[in-house]
């Protein structure tokens, strides 16, 4: 009957949507990762571009890696800016691509950002390599100065001995 024949199909699409479940593997805007940024002690949140959902069946899960994204970043970038990508595996394959963005703006550094973060240590070792230098030029501006007076003292003897003065 027509009844019957409604009811086993309704049962039959019970029994299939039971053994399976959507799962959300990746959301917008949720924070994959962090980057450093260059010449700084700052690090920029990276995250999903789009929101991935799948079916599955009860006890399979998808799992997610991240590919391509660099260990540091140097600006000027935009928010958004597309830095790496999401995968989303299944069974084994790609099932998903979801870009990987920046999550806010990252201006460009600037000089003194770039002078400091190019030495070993950050600002402290560059702040004792500068007093080692200046200690430094001050060592040889005192050993100059004293060479200068020892040469004038020198030369006023030569002279007093030519001139023939006491």
């Amino acid at each position: 009957t027509e009844y019957a024949r409604d009811a086993d199909s309704l049962r039959l699409l019970r029994y299939g949507l039971s053994r399976y479940h959507r799962v959300l593997s990746v959301r917008k805007g949720r924070r994959m990762t962090t980057v450093k940024l260059a010449y700084r002690d700052e690090r920029v949140p990276l995250v999903a571009g789009a929101t991935v959902t799948r079916v599955v069946r009860h006890g399979e899960k998808t799992t997610v890696q991240l590919a391509g994204v660099p260990k540091e970043l140097d600006g000027p970038l935009k928010r958004g800016a597309h830095v790496g990508t999401i995968r989303v595996r299944w069974r084994g394959r790609v099932v998903a691509r979801v870009p990987l963005v920046t999550d806010r703006a990252v201006p460009e550094a600037n000089i003194a950002q770039i002078v400091i973060g190019s030495v070993p240590g950050g600002l402290p070792a560059l702040l004792a390599l500068l007093g080692v230098l200046a200690v430094g030029t001050l060592l040889l501006l005192g050993k100059r100065r004293r060479r200068r007076r020892t040469d004038l003292r020198a030369s006023a003897r030569r002279s007093r001995r030519e001139t023939g003065v006491a």
